[in-house]
Order: structure tokens, then sequence, then C-alpha cells
């Protein structure tokens, strides 16, 4: 094994692991504290959740598989094409939906401070949760080209 490959694999198995752990800290303090009672009428914090809920697909699902493959080199994207696709597909969706929706979130506390009455009509919680659906609806729509088109590549480099 190269020293390129030790580094990525020490990497991989420990470094990623830490990542793993904090990021479940992480998800979960942020459901607890955008799921209270006293912010389900805020319109920001529902991009905020949705945020989260995409972020979970990260932690959970691509996070380990990451650490499965270059840590301990057990990758069942080498073998499996519809496991490969569904893979990227659920990291390209899930990272760009959570930078998405902090973008929709700033963009609403933009509109709830304007002085013009119509566009902090904007920054309500119904229009908060169409634009999750309209959003998460055009990037699922967007990167539907991985789910036809991309293949396994067994050249190693």
């Amino acid at each position: 094994m190269s020293v390129d490959g030790l580094i990525k694999n020490i990497f991989s198995r420990y470094c990623l692991i830490g990542l793993f752990i904090l990021g479940i800290v992480g998800l979960i303090l942020n459901t607890l504290i955008f799921t209270r009672k006293t912010f389900r009428q805020n319109s920001c914090v529902h991009y905020f959740l949705a945020s989260t809920i995409a972020n979970y697909f990260v932690v959970f699902f691509i996070l380990p598989s990451r650490i499965f493959s270059d840590g301990y080199d057990l990758d069942p994207g080498q073998y499996n094409l519809f496991y490969c696709k569904i893979r990227f597909y659920t990291y390209f969706t899930a990272k760009s939906l959570s930078s998405w929706f902090i973008v929709l979130a700033c963009f609403d506390r933009k509109m709830s401070s304007s002085l013009n009455v119509h566009r902090r009509a904007f920054a309500r919680p119904y229009i908060s949760r169409w634009m999750i659906f309209i959003t998460t609806c055009i990037v699922l729509i967007f990167y539907c080209h991985v789910l036809m088109f991309y293949e396994i590549d067994d050249t190693k480099e």
C-alpha cells in the first residue's frame, strides 16, 4: 500500500468516525431545537429543519459508505450498479438540498425584515413549506441524470 493510500485509510477509519459521531450529536440537537412548539410558526425554522433532514441522509447513508469504502475497502458500489447510482444520487441531492435550504432561510429573513408589506408576506410558514417542496422537487429532477447515466468504472488508478 502506498503512503497516500495509508493516509487515506487512517483518515477514513479514525477521522471520519469522529465526524460521524459529531454529526449525529449535531443533528439530534438541531432536531430537538427546531421541533420545539415555540418555533413551529417561524418560517425560517422550517428551512433549517429541512436542511437538518437532508443532512441526516448525508450522515447516516453517505458517511458510513465512505468510511467502509475508503477505510476498510468494503465498497458495494464497485460491484452493485444500483447501489452505486443510489449512493451518488443521494449524496448530490442531499448536499444540494441542504445548501439550498440555508439560502432560502437567508432569503426568508431578508423578506421578513423588509419595510414593504408585500415582501414581508413571503416570510410565512405555509410559503416556506411550499418553497421546501418545490426546491426538493427541482433538485430531485435536476440530479436524475445520475440515476440514468452513472456507471461503475473498474479501472484502478
